[in-house]
């Protein structure tokens, strides 16, 4: 019987259950009929009915089943959400649809790969002659011609000729599951940070959109101090500067009504960016130093000039502090090449001396210098003046950033600018231009905080425009993290940042962090120090790149690389090309059992022509197998993944595009803006509506 019960599954195979339907409906016609000329009683003759209606039930749906599986491992249906029906939940993210990947999986994918089963995953012939019929004469202005073409195009149900999605891959990959269900991601799985990996153009950006869209939506002004909700704060570097996720950033504070909260910093458009001050705020003082040299290269001889860099930068840090002048990159780069001004507003600073006063002290100082040791310095006379005038205070009072600045000055200017030449060219791309403006603390724009952005729930986008500048765009980066982090630190230690009485309770605010081209970020430890030490103050780092080799490049440390791929509680593998990067995943799943079938036949001959015997049977082996090769990953569809969380969960995902069916008008100014990133930026991926 065909519906019994097989000890492999059989689903690709022939639906025979046709055959028993159109014999069971033939049955039910004649007896409906004719069951008077059969010699059936009515009663008979209705029992019959209902038995074999209930048996063409039966088999209609195995025909069912195996139709759809058929069908879904060739091409997989669309799937599309509304931006309006995504859901305002702080505690999930509904992230694609999906199933949990099982050996039975494992299986069944082996089962496609059989010679004999090829025929259920190409198409047909006459469709793939249909195709080449249409791109032949796709321009064609000739009647009927076009409009058959049109015809065949057209993308409707009853249309078996219409075009493929370029989604590439293998749809079986997920077809194999045709009872795929909604994948609901719990905020409480994400504190562990999560990695997206995937090649070029396949739909990591397009991801990014979707699970921001979901963090803004979660975090919508009407849902906060509900059932304890405290709302969020997202985050979104985005190295490249993509027109389509900024204006999906735009769009989804307007439909959650956080426009006024969303803060805009663009490396390519700082004249439409808040100002902000990466040095600005620190926890201590040294973190100034660490924030201004963490992109200088620190291998081999470089090593001593990134220390003598950090020392020189701490100095002035701490002097500035002193005398009450906001660290900034403007003042930097100015003192550490004028210290001699530095020192000079640091003693009047400390002498509390007015200007007659201090003027008759440094006149006399000059005076008592030796001509001979001015003819021999690289100094001039008045900054020697002022030397001597700290040494005398030296030996007053031991003063630790006074001592520093004087042995700063004590170096030959020559040997001195040799010292600090790896930091001021760096310094000089952060205060030439239009960034002179953006990063400096006197500009008059509107000043960006950390706190400030915790205290209002905000949403931060950073455009860094590392296609134009790449070496400024790391070091900002750079620095901004570091801020973030130094906050995060203060945090966990006081469970806030602002006065608010709800943090009383204990209760933080979910920081969620998104950093898409997660590898043009990485100049330094602070990514590491991020997902070592911040989830306790709920910051969910979400990291989104090509490859493993991609930050092993950029931070030039394998351990180091090792230390980020190993604090990933969450990793999501999108199609990729590299195998190590593949093997992140494949490495971290079980081996399974799967089965496979032999065709055994011989013949016995005794010699006679009447005596002989046959025999064929089948034998059913099994053999351990991964449960899922780094071939599996490389053949994904655009737009799929693997996603391994939860303690080793392995699950398979599809994720869906984003569709908006209204026409909501962006302000004029972010209307503006958002059209200029798509000029200059085509880095937009899209895949298929049926991916």
């Amino acid at each position: 019987m065909i519906r019994g019960e097989m000890p492999q599954e059989g689903l690709l195979r022939p639906i025979g259950e046709f055959y028993v339907i159109t014999t069971c409906l033939t049955a039910i016609l004649l007896i409906y009929f004719a069951h008077e000329y059969l010699y059936m009683s009515n009663t008979l003759a209705w029992v019959s009915i209902i038995a074999l209606s209930i048996l063409t039930y039966l088999y209609c749906c195995d025909a069912y089943r195996l139709w759809r599986y058929q069908s879904n491992i060739k091409v997989l249906r669309p799937y599309i959400v509304n931006s309006n029906n995504i859901p305002f939940d702080p505690s999930y993210v509904e992230l694609g649809k999906g199933f949990v990947w099982k050996s039975i999986h494992t299986q069944r994918l082996r089962d496609t790969r059989l010679v004999e089963n090829r025929s259920y995953l190409e198409p047909h012939k006459y469709y793939i002659d249909v195709r080449n019929f249409c791109a032949r004469n796709k321009n064609s202005t000739s009647f009927p011609v076009n409009q058959i073409v049109k015809a065949f195009n057209s993308d409707v149900f009853f249309n078996p000729f219409k075009p493929l999605p370029s989604i590439g891959g293998q749809p079986a990959i997920h077809g194999i599951e045709p009872n795929e269900k909604d994948f609901l991601w719990y905020l409480g799985k994400r504190v562990g940070h999560t990695g997206i990996f995937g090649a070029t153009r396949v739909g990591k950006t397009r991801l990014a959109e979707l699970i921001i869209a979901h963090d803004i939506r979660a975090g919508a002004r009407h849902l906060r101090k509900k059932n304890g909700n405290i709302g969020n704060v997202v985050l979104i570097f985005d190295p490249k500067g993509d027109g389509e996720l900024f204006r999906r950033v735009v769009l989804e504070c307007i439909k959650s009504g956080r426009l006024d909260e969303l803060y805009t910093i663009n490396l390519g458009f700082p004249d439409a960016s808040y100002s902000y001050n990466p040095i600005g705020d620190y926890q201590t003082v040294t973190e100034v130093a660490g924030r201004s040299t963490n992109q200088l290269a620190d291998g081999g001889n470089s090593a001593a000039f990134k220390e003598f860099s950090w020392r020189f930068v701490n100095i002035n840090a701490q002097a500035l502090e002193f005398i009450g002048e906001e660290v900034s990159f403007e003042l930097l780069s100015h003192y550490i090449s004028y210290t001699e001004e530095l020192l000079e507003k640091y003693l009047r600073k400390k002498s509390q001396s007015g200007d007659e006063f201090w003027s008759e002290q440094v006149d006399e100082y000059i005076n008592e210098l030796d001509k001979a040791k001015v003819m021999r310095s690289s100094r001039n006379e008045r900054t020697l003046a002022i030397i001597e005038y700290a040494k005398d205070e030296l030996q007053k009072d031991s003063d630790a950033i006074l001592k520093g600045l004087v042995s700063a000055l004590e170096y030959d200017k020559t040997y001195y600018d040799k010292l600090v030449a790896s930091l001021q060219p760096f310094l000089d791309k952060m205060t030439t231009g239009k960034f002179r403006e953006l990063l400096s603390p006197k500009s008059n724009k509107k000043r960006f905080r950390w706190k400030d952005v915790i205290a209002r729930r905000g949403v931060v986008y950073f455009g860094l425009d590392a296609l134009t500048d790449p070496v400024v765009a790391g070091a900002f980066a750079s620095s901004a993290i570091s801020d973030l982090i130094s906050l995060t630190g203060a945090i966990y230690k006081s469970n806030s940042v602002t006065d608010e009485p709800d943090f009383l309770n204990g209760q933080r605010v979910p920081i969620l962090g998104h950093f898409d081209e997660f590898n043009e970020l990485v100049t330094g430890d602070e990514i590491i120090q991020m997902l070592n030490k911040s989830g306790g103050a709920e910051l969910m780092a979400h990291l989104y790149t090509q490859t493993m080799r991609d930050i092993e490049a950029k931070i030039g440390d394998t351990a180091k690389a090792a230390q980020i791929v190993g604090n990933l509680q969450n990793v999501i593998m999108m199609r990729v090309r590299e195998v190590s990067t593949a093997k992140l995943l494949t490495e971290q799943v079980p081996m399974v059992e799967v089965s496979s079938k032999t065709d055994v036949g011989g013949t016995k001959d005794d010699g006679s022509l009447t005596q002989f015997q046959t025999d064929n049977s089948d034998r059913t082996t099994t053999k351990e197998v991964p449960m899922i090769e780094d071939s599996d990953i490389i053949g994904l569809p655009v737009g799929q993944a693997f996603m391994l969380n939860d303690g080793g969960t392995l699950t398979k995902l599809r994720f869906p595009m984003i569709e908006d069916d209204d026409e909501i008008q962006l302000p004029s100014k972010i209307d503006a803006l958002v059209s200029t990133m798509q000029e200059n930026y085509r880095t937009g991926e899209n895949w298929s509506r049926h991916g």
